[in-house]
């Protein structure tokens, strides 16, 4: 911690000797510098949202260290042993969820995807977060007329050739989880191309992979790229399957989950009965009739999701037919709360978790009693 503190400050990842200056350090910053170094050891305690305060209150202190100031989240998560991360996951989940997750023994939907994240390991399922790879995967499975059509892929945002882009197009990195790093691009003309490469370029930094700020195991070892895409304007609904071992239990549809969007979120059992619960977003207004292409997207969902003990399936439906959009592993990050919390527990109760596989099963083993399925109730 303290090599990253003077590596922030310095350029490097020497120790910051008593009395030596910072080029260009004034001493008000040299006197802030000095009261951080003395409080490292207390960055472990931040939460996430803590940390980016403290990132925006550094960026008043000098603009030019704002970008170092960025991988606080990387440097601090790298040194985190199981048991850290355990609590800070726990940390986490008590603020987001209001109750205090058993991750060793867990029973609520969001508590399996804190195992999940954890404790097990697929390497497909680096492949299917990756969304350029993603999409090989599904025109393996299920064909390439439902994968979004690729315009582009770079590995630095200075080789990009705008020119050779259509007039509209949505941008991405292959490693942001949901809205992160997603620009959509309506009209090229409008588009101030110096900060738009400016904005890509930092995607694609190593601090900048989703792993790094919520543990999600399967973003760790994706190689960085900035993807280009068909704009998806035919748009109707999104609708989202909670698939469990291959076989989908529920559902929910959305208006639209792009950046900015006005959305809403409406859950249902596979016979489209509503759920009386909320996550993230209110219930639609009105009532949302069942697709004629239902039965295809079950298809989809079942094929898609059969490798995985768990996996969200992304679809939308455009007036030219079924797309996949994306498969997601670490619904929420494991933090979504459900307003109602026996639908938390009812969304556990299919999740049936595999045995671990991931470098920390033996830790786990050491202190987890493992005989009976994780998947068993438990009283609270």
């Amino acid at each position: 911690m303290r090599r990253f503190i003077s590596y922030i400050f310095q350029g490097s990842k020497r120790a910051l000797a008593p009395g030596a200056r910072v080029a260009g350090a004034d001493d008000d910053m040299l006197k802030k510098l000095a009261h951080l170094n003395k409080r490292i050891d207390t960055l472990k305690e931040l939460t996430l949202p803590e940390i980016r305060g403290l990132k925006k209150s550094y960026a008043r202190l000098k603009p030019g260290l704002y970008d170092n100031l960025r991988m606080f989240t990387y440097y601090i998560d790298k040194e985190f042993s199981l048991d850290q991360k355990k609590w800070f996951i726990e940390k986490q989940c008590y603020r987001s969820l209001g109750y205090f997750p058993n991750i060793d023994n867990p029973l609520t939907f969001n508590e399996k995807t804190q195992w999940y994240k954890l404790y097990y390991r697929d390497p497909l399922m680096t492949e299917c977060v990756d969304k350029h790879s993603f999409k090989r995967y599904v025109a393996q499975v299920v064909g390439e007329r439902y994968v979004v059509p690729l315009l582009g892929v770079w590995t630095r945002a200075a080789d990009i050739d705008f020119d050779v882009l259509p007039e509209s197009f949505a941008i991405k990195s292959n490693w942001g989880s949901g809205s992160r790093h997603v620009l959509l691009v309506r009209d090229k003309s409008k588009l101030d191309l110096d900060a738009a490469k400016m904005r890509f370029s930092s995607w694609v930094q190593p601090w900048e992979n989703v792993y790094y700020h919520t543990f999600d195991w399967a973003y760790k070892d994706i190689k960085p790229k900035i993807i280009a895409e068909k704009l998806i304007v035919n748009k109707e609904y999104e609708y989202k399957f909670f698939c469990f071992n291959g076989e989908p239990k529920f559902f929910y549809v959305a208006t639209d989950s792009s950046p900015g969007g006005r959305n809403f979120h409406n859950y249902y059992d596979m016979d489209w009965n509503l759920l009386p619960f909320t996550r993230h977003s209110r219930n639609a207004s009105f009532d949302i009739a069942r697709p004629d292409n239902f039965d295809e997207m079950l298809d989809l969902a079942r094929k898609l999701s059969a490798p995985f003990p768990h996996v969200r399936v992304d679809l939308c439906n455009t007036r030219d037919g079924l797309l996949v959009e994306e498969l997601t592993f670490y619904v929420g990050s494991g933090t979504g709360k459900f307003s109602r919390r026996d639908w938390d527990v009812k969304f556990g109760a299919p999740f049936v978790l595999p045995e671990p596989n991931s470098e920390h099963t033996v830790a786990s083993n050491e202190h987890i009693a493992r005989k009976a399925p994780v998947s068993m109730s438990r009283k609270r």
